[in-house]
């Protein structure tokens, strides 16, 4: 009997091939979306502005509930030039199956479109979900921001933006926390000395403004800051100087620091729904 071996070995190199056409550098991804999670439903492509590319996911359970759920939006990374929503179904299936109504939004992208754009879009992601989330469970006064790596920067600045908040219409006190995930929070004092890819995201007359950092105050939603420690492409000197300053300012905070996770592995953690990371996502009991 013929073995069956080489015909499996090239369906998997083939599938590795179709993935990383796919999906890019987050190619291994496109296993984790293929996992069906029973039970969990997601309404695709729903238009939340003009430009095509303005479309998002809900990802919600079957199951019925007499209360409402809360919301996560996420945001997806990917230096503001790459990447969409389509490649993190993983993310908004395990959200839903963890109670949660997830809702992932598309964003307009580098080079064509240039800082503020994609803060605008992430806000008008999350005025149409206070608008519309009641539609699939969930309800509009449990909203939690969370982002990883370039969308970490976008959650954030939604997040302590008082301009951005006024701008859309976002009522801070709606904002139930942050949840960020190796994020940018602050840029080097000089443009100059900025690395390119956040200098091909930001012009110079905005640097400032365009930094989470710049907007901290007292009234700023608490803040869940989760970096892996081997991180190698957003230091984790990001999330050590944002707990401090968060901490000057009087912000609720915790951090969440995993020295065995790099920049993905730790996107990988918050996906697992057995992973040690989500019984750190709450806050000690005072």
């Amino acid at each position: 009997m013929r073995s069956k071996w080489p015909i499996i070995l090239i369906i998997v190199v083939l599938a590795i091939v179709f993935a990383r056409m796919r999906y890019g550098p987050f190619y291994y991804v496109g296993a984790y979306n293929l996992v069906p999670v029973p039970g969990i439903k997601v309404e695709k492509d729903i238009s939340f502005g003009e430009d095509e590319r303005l479309k998002l996911d809900v990802y919600y359970s079957e199951e019925k509930s007499k209360d409402k759920k809360p919301v996560v939006i996420f945001v997806h990374g990917g230096s503001w030039k790459s990447n969409n929503k389509d490649q993190f179904r993983f993310i908004g299936k395990n959200l839903a199956r963890r109670g949660y109504i997830a809702v992932l939004p598309n964003y307009r992208l580098v080079p064509e479109h240039r800082y503020p754009a994609q803060i605008k879009d992430v806000a008008r992601a999350f005025k149409w979900t206070e608008d519309n989330i009641d539609i699939y469970g969930g309800s509009k006064d449990k909203i939690i921001l969370s982002g990883h790596s370039a969308g970490g920067h976008l959650a954030a600045l939604i997040g302590y933006s008082d301009y951005w908040q006024k701008e859309y219409n976002i009522s801070k006190e709606k904002i139930n926390y942050l949840v960020l995930l190796a994020g940018v929070y602050k840029f080097p004092d000089d443009y100059e000395k900025g690395a390119d890819v956040v200098k091909d995201f930001v012009p110079k007359e905005s640097w400032v403004e365009a930094q989470p950092v710049s907007h901290l105050d007292s009234s700023d939603p608490p803040t869940f800051i989760i970096q892996g420690l081997d991180d190698k492409t957003v230091s984790p000197e990001q999330a050590d100087y944002l707990a401090k300053s968060l901490e000057k300012k009087g912000v609720k905070h915790k951090s969440i620091l995993k020295n065995d996770l790099n920049h993905i592995s730790l996107l990988f953690s918050f996906a697992d729904n057995s992973h040690q990371i989500w019984d750190e996502i709450k806050f000690d009991k005072k």
